[in-house]
């Protein structure tokens, strides 16, 4: 079955109202969007422009492997997050390897975070349907989303020396 496929499944979520609501630390402001998935074919492809700008303007760059699985949509039509992700199946160790871009404008409000919560929801869907776990993997330059992923109920492993930006792969085993 394909990543996309996969995610397919997660499309129910989203309309039963995967909308979040964030504010940073301290603020009033409540931030309204939602998250919406890749599903069947070209389903994203009115976001695509835009979450690659969204990646130039955070200076990340997404492996050209990688495609676009989910956005996180602010209004109507205004691309906050992205979350671009590849499947590598050599048969031993299955991995699908992600790139979070959140907007300088809306970072640090939880965005990243639900941008990878919703790829780890559709991980294990697949994991359970393949009957064997999946290895989610990033490239993680930026030590916010360093942090993010170690937060506990992410529960990123950084490897036995720790992360930094001269080591920067980050894992977790998924189903």
């Amino acid at each position: 079955m394909s990543a996309r496929l996969a995610l397919t499944a997660v499309a129910a979520l989203a309309a039963a109202g995967f909308v979040r609501r964030s504010a940073p630390s301290g603020s009033r402001k409540t931030v309204q969007y939602k998250i919406l998935p890749s599903e069947g074919e070209g389903g994203l492809d009115e976001y695509e422009n835009e979450a690659l700008d969204l990646l130039d303007e955070v200076n990340i760059k997404a492996s050209p492997e990688e495609s676009l699985v989910f956005v996180a949509v602010r209004g109507r039509d205004q691309v906050i997050g992205a979350l671009f992700a590849s499947d590598e199946d050599d048969g031993d160790e299955p991995k699908r390897r992600f790139t979070v871009a959140v907007s300088p404008d809306h970072q640090r409000k939880l965005i990243g975070y639900e941008l990878v919560r919703a790829l780890e929801e559709s991980t294990s869907e697949l994991a359970a349907e393949r009957g064997h776990p999946i290895m989610l993997e990033a490239w993680v330059v930026n030590p916010h989303m360093a942090s993010l992923l170690r937060r506990e109920d992410l529960g990123f492993d950084e490897g036995y020396r720790g992360w930094s930006q001269d080591d920067p792969m980050m894992h977790k085993w998924v189903g």
